[in-house]
């Protein structure tokens, strides 16, 4: 079955379904994170920050994924739990994270650039 999404202003840039496949998160051009319910197809939460670039999105687990963002030259890593910012981290240097990966199971979050 092919569905369109309707949420994103821009192109999506990327992708990520939970361990569980009860959540999709989407990032794109437009500066959202959504996260949708796969049961539904409908948007579970989201966050939008125009003034931002999502560079790379990971669902952790049903309801929680790690994101890397930049605004201007400053380049962020962020979690989500339960549709809300949990923390942000701002990365030192020029780090900008082009992807992002969680190992199921563990506390362990692999990024590169």
């Amino acid at each position: 079955k092919v569905a369109t999404l309707p949420g994103h202003a821009k192109d999506i840039v990327g992708l990520s379904f939970d361990p569980e496949d009860h959540s999709l998160w989407s990032i794109a051009e437009d500066g959202k994170l959504i996260e949708w319910n796969t049961a539904t197809w409908e948007i579970a939460s989201q966050h939008n920050e125009q003034m931002a670039e999502r560079l790379a999105v990971c669902a952790v687990a049903p309801g929680q994924a790690s994101c890397s963002m930049a605004r201007g030259t400053r380049f962020f890593l962020q979690s989500y739990s339960q549709s809300e910012l949990e923390y942000e981290r701002e990365l030192m240097g020029s780090a900008k994270l082009q992807t992002v990966c969680h190992f199921p199971g563990s506390a362990a979050l692999f990024a590169g650039t």
